[in-house]
C-alpha cells in the first residue's frame, strides 16, 4: 500500500492534476473575496475558476470589480501554465514510450 501511494505521488500526471484542482478550489474561493452576487453562489466560483484557468471563456460569469478582475489575470496566467505542464507531461508520456520502444 505504501509503495503504491508513494508511486502515486511521484507521477508528474498525478502532481500536476493537483496543482490544477489546487488552483482551481484557491482561486473560486478567493473569489469571493473579491466579488459579489450570482458570481460567488453555490458552486458557480469554482465553474468561473477552471473555464477562466482553461481559457474557454463561456461568459457566463465575469467579474465586476477592480479587484476581481486583476485576481482574474492572476488566475488565467497560472491556468495557462498549469495546462501548459499538463501537455508536456503528456507530451513526455509518449517520447519515453517511443525511446523505450527504440
Amino acid at each position: 500500500m505504501l509503495i503504491w501511494f508513494k508511486t502515486i505521488i511521484r507521477n508528474s500526471f498525478f502532481q500536476v492534476g493537483v496543482g490544477i484542482l489546487v488552483m482551481m478550489l484557491l482561486a473560486g474561493f478567493l473569489l469571493k473575496l473579491f466579488e459579489s452576487g450570482e458570481i460567488v453562489q453555490g458552486e458557480n466560483p469554482f465553474w468561473w475558476a477552471i473555464v477562466t484557468m482553461t481559457t474557454v471563456g463561456y461568459g457566463d460569469f465575469a467579474p465586476t470589480t477592480s479587484a476581481g478582475r486583476l485576481f482574474s489575470i492572476f488566475v488565467m496566467f497560472a491556468g495557462i501554465s498549469l495546462i501548459a505542464i499538463l501537455t508536456a507531461t503528456i507530451s513526455s508520456i509518449f517520447v519515453a514510450q517511443k525511446i523505450r520502444e527504440g
